[in-house]
């Protein structure tokens, strides 16, 4: 079993939308936030749900109205990204993905 996270960015200012943002995102929770330059916030959710990733990064990106990159590394198999922007999906990529699929 390998190494499993996942983490996302948003590009927001002020601070306190990302943090009212993330109150309205109940499964993002609990998360760890950092500051970064540029007005640059990067979220490590302490456990996020395969299934349900691209949708919080939308979610996110709504909420804040704003850019939004997430990557998520599942059981060191598969590798996700989705890149949103004010909500919606511009780019996404998934290594594998029929992992998760049964059969």
């Amino acid at each position: 079993m390998g190494s499993s996270y996942s983490n996302i960015h948003v590009k927001s200012k002020p601070a306190s939308d990302v943090t009212d943002a993330l109150k309205l995102i109940p499964a993002m929770l609990p998360a760890f936030v950092v500051e970064n330059s540029n007005d640059w916030f990067s979220i490590f959710p302490e456990e996020v749900d395969y299934g349900t990733f691209r949708k919080l990064c939308k979610e996110l990106s709504a909420e804040t109205n704003s850019s939004c990159i997430g990557i998520s590394v599942h059981d060191s198999d598969v590798l996700q990204y989705v890149i949103c922007e004010k909500g919606k999906i511009v780019d996404e990529y998934n290594s594998w993905p029929e992992y998760f699929e049964d059969g």
